[in-house]
C-alpha cells in the first residue's frame, strides 16, 4: 500500500470509531494517522483538528481539564512491517465493507475494522491523560494537580522503559467535574517492534493520580485495573489487598465478581472461603427470593427432545472450537436440540451446527430473560463461570430455565441458588465438597469434565532431549496461577537437576517488564536467566507444534491447568501435577488418570520434584509414552467427544426426570 492510502485508511477507521461514539478508539486511531503521516511527510491538519475536536468532545471545553501525554521517549518510530502491511490492506477491505458512502452498513464490521487496526501498530500510540477536580475553583486547581503531576513523575522514574511526560494542552479555565482519561493503545502489538511500555506503569500512574484527585468512592475503577493486572501477572493475593477496601466503599457485582475470580487464584483462600464469599454475592446482588415464584410451561414429556440452550462468550476461540463446536455437532438430535446464546464475538461454525444461534449481545437483562423462556429452553447451561467476568449472572439468578447447569469454565460453585446442578468427575469435584456447593453435584460416566477434538497434525515429535543433550521441563499456561509459590518449586527443580532448562509461554509475555521480572525471580534464587526460555503466546497451532521442544510439562498451584494439559498430553508430552484437595488443583490430575498416567500426580510439593527429577534421570519412559499416546488417549473421555456427549445427554436426562419429579402436582 502506498503512505497515502494507508493514511487514508487510518483517517477513515478514525471517522468509523467517532460515528460509533466510541472516543477511546477514534483518538487511538487519529494518533496513528498523524505518526503515520508525518512519518510520510503527508498532510496531518485534518486528522490533528479532529482528534482535537473528538478530545474537546470528550471532555466539554468548560471544564478546565489540564491534559499531558505519556509518550515513549524516541525519535526512532517503527516502520509498518510487512505483517501490518497486509494487516492494513484486509483492514481497508473491511472499512469498505462497512460503509456505503458516507453511510455506516455494518457496525460489526466497522468495529472489527476499527479494533484491528489500533492493534496492528500498537508502538504509535501515545497513552494520554486528563484530569479535573470538581472541588477547585481556577485558583485552587493548580496546587491539587501539581501534586498529581508528583505523583505521576515519581512512578515515571521507577519505570524499566524510558518514558517522558509531555504537556499537551490545558482546555478551559475552570474545573466543574473530574475525570481521569487514558488511551492506551493495545499492548499486545508492541512487542514486534521491539518496544513495549509496561501496562503496570501505566495503570499504577493512573491510580496514583485517582489517589490524590479522587474521593476514595470514586476511585473504584482505576483501583480495579491496576488490581487485574496484578492479578493477571501472578499476584492474586495483591489484587485482594487492593480490591477489598474498594468494594467496601462501593459495592458492585462486577467487582465483587473480581474478587472472586481472583480467589479462585489465591495461595492463601480456600474452597470454603470461595464458597462463603460466592453466598455473599448471592446476598448482595442475586435477589433469590423472586425464584420462589418462578413458573414455567415447558412440555412436560418425559422422553422427547430437550431443549438445552448454551451461554458464553467465548465460542470464536480456539478453545471453544475444538471443543463445544464439536460438541454440538456431536448431539444426537432425538435427544438435544441445541440452542445457543452467544454474548461474545461471531462464529460461523458456532451458528452451521447450531439448531438456533442467537447473537444476544445487544439485548439487555430483561430482553435475554424474555428470549430464552420464548424459545422454551429446558436446561440452560452457563459455560462462563466466575473466571470470564462478562457473564451474564444478572440473567440467570432469575433462572429464565426450569434447569439450569454450570459448567465448562468453573468447576466451583456459583454460590447461587439458581443453579440446580454443577457438572463434574469424580476426580476434580468428589461427593465430599457437595457441602461447598449450592448445585447438586453429577459426575460424567466416562470420568472427563469436557473433551475434545484436536487435529492430526502436528503430529507428535520424538523425544527432544534425546538429540539435544538438555532436558526442557515447559509450562504454556496462563500467567496468573504462576504465583510465587509456584516459580520458586520451579526454581528449586532447575537448581536440583543439571542440563535442564525452564521453558514458559503465556500471553502476559508480551511487555518486556514482566518478561523481565519473572527472570529476576529466578536469577535472585540462583537460577541464571540462560536456563529460562520466555516467549509470548502463540497462535493455537503453532503453539502445539512447539511441544516438539519439550520434555516435560510442569503444572501450577493452587490453580492447576487444563487445556493446557489436554494439548500437551495430545503432543505426547505428559504433565507432572500436584493433587491438593481442592478442585482447582485437580483437573490435570484427573486428566492425566484418565489417560492411566498417574504416575505423574504428586501428593506434595516433595513428591512432585521427585517425580520430575526422576524423568530427567530416565527419559526412556518419557519416550514409550508418546510412541503410544494418541492410541491410548482414543479412549479417554476428554479426548473423544462421541463417549463425552452421550455421557452428557445421558445426565442431561436425568436431570429432566428428577425436574419433572420434584415439580409434579400431588
Amino acid at each position: 500500500m502506498k503512505p497515502s492510502a494507508i493514511v487514508e485508511t487510518l483517517l477513515q477507521s478514525a471517522r468509523l470509531a467517532r460515528a460509533m461514539r466510541d472516543p477511546l478508539l477514534a483518538i487511538d486511531l487519529y494518533d496513528l494517522t498523524v505518526r503515520v503521516a508525518v512519518r510520510a511527510a503527508l498532510p496531518v491538519v485534518a486528522a490533528r483538528d479532529e482528534r482535537r475536536a473528538e478530545l474537546e468532545a470528550i471532555l466539554a471545553p468548560d471544564r478546565g481539564f489540564p491534559v499531558f501525554t505519556l509518550a515513549p521517549q524516541r525519535t526512532d518510530w517503527p516502520t509498518l512491517d510487512s505483517r501490518a502491511a497486509r494487516a492494513l490492506a484486509e483492514i481497508e477491505r473491511l472499512v469498505d465493507a462497512a460503509l456505503d458512502g458516507d453511510q455506516v452498513a455494518s457496525w460489526s464490521s466497522a468495529r472489527e475494522a476499527c479494533v484491528r487496526l489500533r492493534a496492528c501498530a500498537a508502538a504509535w500510540l501515545p497513552c494520554v491523560f486528563a484530569a479535573g477536580d470538581v472541588r477547585c475553583d481556577a485558583d485552587d486547581a493548580q496546587p491539587v494537580w501539581r501534586s498529581a503531576l508528583r505523583a505521576l513523575e515519581e512512578l515515571l522514574a521507577v519505570s524499566p522503559v524510558p518514558l517522558a511526560l509531555e504537556p499537551v494542552a490545558t482546555i478551559g479555565q475552570h474545573a466543574h467535574d473530574k475525570v481521569i482519561y487514558c488511551a492506551a493503545g493495545g499492548a499486545g502489538g508492541l512487542q514486534d517492534a521491539g518496544w513495549a511500555y509496561d501496562r503496570m506503569i501505566v495503570e499504577h500512574a493512573r491510580l496514583a493520580i485517582a489517589r490524590v484527585a479522587l474521593p476514595a468512592v470514586e476511585q473504584r475503577p482505576y483501583v480495579r485495573r491496576y488490581a487485574d493486572l496484578c492479578f493477571e501477572r501472578g499476584d492474586a493475593d495483591r489484587a485482594l489487598a487492593l480490591l477489598r477496601p474498594s468494594l467496601a466503599l462501593a459495592p458492585s457485582a462486577e467487582d465483587h465478581n473480581a474478587l472472586l475470580r481472583y480467589l479462585l487464584a489465591s495461595p492463601r483462600a480456600s474452597d470454603v472461603e470461595f464458597f462463603e464469599e460466592s453466598r455473599r454475592w448471592a446476598a448482595l446482588y442475586a435477589q433469590e427470593g423472586r425464584l420462589e415464584t418462578a413458573t414455567y410451561g415447558n412440555d412436560r414429556d418425559r422422553d422427547r427432545p430437550l431443549h438445552v440452550g448454551y451461554m458464553c462468550d467465548f465460542v470464536h476461540t480456539p478453545l471453544a472450537q475444538h471443543t463445544l463446536v464439536p460438541q454440538f455437532r456431536a448431539h444426537d438430535r432425538a435427544q438435544v436440540r441445541v440452542c445457543y446464546y452467544n454474548h461474545g464475538p461471531d462464529s460461523a461454525t458456532a451458528r452451521a451446527v447450531s439448531d438456533v444461534y442467537r447473537d444476544v449481545r445487544g439485548l439487555d437483562d430483561d430482553g435475554l430473560f424474555r428470549q430464552i423462556q420464548s424459545d422454551g429452553v429446558d436446561i440452560l447451561v452457563d459455560l462462563n463461570g466466575r473466571l470470564r467476568v462478562e457473564n451474564r449472572y444478572d440473567v440467570l439468578g432469575r433462572k429464565p430455565a426450569p434447569i439450569q447447569v454450570n459448567w465448562y469454565n468453573l468447576l466451583a460453585t456459583t454460590g447461587l441458588r439458581a443453579f440446580d446442578f454443577i457438572v463434574a468427575d469424580a476426580v476434580t469435584l468428589p461427593r465430599h465438597k457437595q457441602v461447598l456447593c449450592t448445585e447438586e453435584i453429577v459426575h460424567i460416566a466416562c470420568g472427563a469434565t469436557g473433551s475434545w477434538r484436536l487435529p492430526e497434525m502436528p503430529a507428535v515429535a520424538p523425544q527432544p532431549c534425546s538429540t539435544k543433550g538438555v532436558f526442557v521441563f515447559a509450562s504454556f499456561g496462563a500467567a496468573f496461577k504462576n504465583n510465587v509459590a509456584v516459580l520458586d518449586l520451579w526454581c528449586r527443580l532447575l537448581r536440583e537437576t543439571s542440563d535442564t532448562i525452564l521453558y514458559l509461554k503465556n500471553s502476559t509475555f508480551y511487555t518486556p517488564a514482566y518478561k523481565q521480572q519473572v527472570r529476576d525471580h529466578f536469577v535472585s534464587r540462583g537460577i541464571p536467566p540462560e536456563r529460562l526460555r520466555l516467549e509470548h503466546r502463540s497462535e493455537f497451532h503453532d503453539m502445539r507444534a512447539l511441544y516438539a521442544d519439550v520434555d516435560l510439562c510442569l503444572d501450577t498451584f493452587p490453580y492447576g491447568n487444563g487445556s493446557t494439559t489436554i494439548n500437551a498430553l495430545w503432543q505426547g508430552v505428559p504433565t507432572v501435577s500436584l493433587a491438593l484437595d481442592e478442585w482447582r488443583a485437580r483437573l490435570s490430575v484427573s486428566i492425566m488418570a484418565s489417560a492411566g498416567l498417574e504416575e505423574f500426580v504428586a501428593r506434595t510439593p516433595d513428591e512432585y520434584i521427585e517425580r520430575a527429577r526422576y524423568y530427567v534421570a530416565h527419559p526412556q519412559r518419557l519416550a514409550e509414552i508418546r510412541a503410544t499416546i494418541r492410541r491410548t488417549l482414543a479412549t479417554s473421555g476428554y479426548y473423544n467427544i462421541e463417549i463425552f456427549t452421550r455421557d452428557l445427554e445421558a445426565a442431561y436426562r436425568q436431570m429432566w426426570h428428577r425436574w419433572l419429579e420434584r415439580t409434579r402436582k400431588r
